[in-house]
């Protein structure tokens, strides 16, 4: 078996291709209204610059390395199922639609149809069938051709897997990625070298550190236990796995360095920066990835998708939530994916060695954010530019000092249009005050008029009442008089009758 080899002139010509082959994006604000910065459209990276892709942009690109039902229902992984009515159902069904997914068959009307006239069993084993396509792709030559577009987007262990898997699609043009992976050669020949590479590594990490113990006892008490704190915390940057390799190497040889400048013996410090190059900081990627993907059964989608997902938009907080970073929006940026995982939870000073093109890169990211607010198409994020500003300038050591002045002055335009647009309205209302001052004073003076005439009618209506009272008692007396002459009368008008 031979190893694949790569040189110079094979990773030349990929950068030749890069530009001929890179989608061009246009700048067009769109008609939509965002309520998350990772939604807009072909926002780029706040570090590397590069495209980055939205959720749904994801999932639309992942569609697109989706293979036909007839292509599909050929492939190995499949096997298990082949001799199964289920399988037999699919494939029935396959023959009248070839062109299309297994998916788009199996969720079809007419495919839904015939599938619920099927007894309870016989669907859930033609769901388990379609979940197995679902992870089937087009052939490795296919995927390798739409990924081509977007190498510069991967990160350098993604390219040095990439370079290997255009070696494979060359070499099994009739296969998927999760097939080629899991050929014998294949697998048992990566899975040997990612041990021995394993193995080396763990043997020079074992001699490196036994070689600085050996050193330390030619050092003061003091320097002796500064060393042995310094080999303690190289040990978990190597080990923990939080870091990518190059970053290893720096932060490794920042404290190591820090040691010789502390040390007394310069001459044992110098001789500890000369040992410490020999550490094993990178790993066999290839090797270990495909002896992963074999050993976790990867399907092809899934492989793909570690690409694709490299060029996910992503929240990156800009102060780590593991240092006590908050979910507020003046600490979020976005990153790419291969950035935000490069950059984990190092203190932005220290990224920005190897990263110097953010300071241009994220303040074009923050340009293009600003404009989709000054036009409305971004909600909720006004106060987003200036404290995004003020948390970058705190946590990069006044390194990265962004540049709002044109959101200033719009929110000042804005503020002056809104002032002015308020004193329109303060004007407007005060005159609407005054008439309506005026109103009540006019009303008042008529209640004033209706009050005294009120007044007038209420002393009339007095003297009435007492004019009423005075004739009352003269009628009341006069009736009691008739009343006493009538009795009077009565009596007489008898007393004549008697003597008559």
């Amino acid at each position: 078996m031979l190893a694949p080899i790569f040189n110079n002139n094979f990773n030349n010509n990929y950068k030749k291709q890069i530009n001929r082959f890179r989608p061009s994006f246009g700048y067009r604000l769109s008609g939509k209204i965002y309520t998350d910065i990772r939604d807009i459209p072909h926002l780029k990276c706040g570090c590397c610059g590069d495209d980055t892709f939205t959720s749904d942009g994801i999932k639309k690109f992942l569609d697109t390395f989706a293979a036909d039902s007839r292509s599909v229902l050929k492939n190995r992984v499949l096997d298990r199922f082949r001799d199964t009515e289920a399988f037999k159902f699919i494939q029935t069904l396959s023959d009248e639609q070839p062109k299309k997914t297994v998916r788009e068959i199996l969720n079809s009307g007419e495919g839904q149809e015939k599938i619920r006239a099927l007894d309870p069993r016989m669907q859930l084993a033609i769901m388990q069938i379609g979940i197995y396509t679902d992870g089937i792709s087009v052939t490795a030559p296919k995927v390798i051709k739409k990924l081509q577009k977007y190498y510069s987007n991967f990160g350098r262990d993604l390219q040095e897997i990439f370079h290997l898997m255009e070696f494979y699609s060359i070499k099994y043009p009739d296969k998927t990625f999760a097939e080629i992976f899991r050929e014998p050669d294949v697998a048992n020949y990566h899975a040997k070298v990612f041990e021995l590479t394993a193995n080396d590594a763990s043997a020079r990490k074992i001699n490196i550190f036994k070689q600085l113990r050996d050193l330390s006892s030619t050092l003061s008490v003091k320097d002796k236990k500064l060393l042995q704190k310094t080999n303690t915390d190289a040990m978990v940057i190597l080990n923990n796995g939080l870091y990518q390799s190059h970053i290893n190497k720096a932060l490794i040889e920042d404290m190591y360095a820090k040691f010789a400048d502390e040390c007394s013996d310069k001459t044992a410090g110098a001789k500890i920066m000369e040992i410490i190059q020999d550490l094993p900081f990178q790993t066999s990627s290839p090797d270990r990835f495909i002896t992963s993907c074999v050993r976790e059964r990867k399907s092809d989608m899934s492989i793909i998708e570690m690409f694709v997902r490299e060029m996910q938009a992503t929240y990156e907080h800009f102060k780590a939530k593991s240092m006590g970073g908050q979910d507020e929006q003046d600490n979020i940026i976005v990153l790419c994916k291969k950035c935000n995982n490069e950059r984990s939870n190092l203190p932005y000073p220290f990224f920005l060695r190897f990263h110097p093109e953010m300071k241009i890169n994220l303040q074009k990211q923050i340009d293009k954010i600003m404009t989709f607010i000054m036009h409305g198409r971004l909600k909720d994020y006004d106060n987003y530019p200036i404290g995004i500003r003020d948390n970058v300038k705190s946590n990069t050591d006044n390194e990265i000092i962004l540049n709002i002045n044109k959101y200033l002055k719009f929110r000042e335009e804005k503020a002056e249009k809104s002032l002015e647009s308020s004193k329109a309205i303060l004007a407007r209302d005060e005159a609407l005050y005054q008439e309506a001052q005026q109103r009540i004073r006019e009303i008042d003076a008529q209640l004033e008029t209706l009050m005294s005439e009120l007044r007038v009618l209420k002393k009339q209506k007095r003297n009435a009442e007492d004019e009423f009272a005075v004739i009352t008692a003269a009628r009341d007396a006069s009736k009691s008089l008739v009343d006493e002459q009538t009795s009077i009368l009565d009596k007489i008008k008898q007393i004549v009758s008697k003597n008559s």
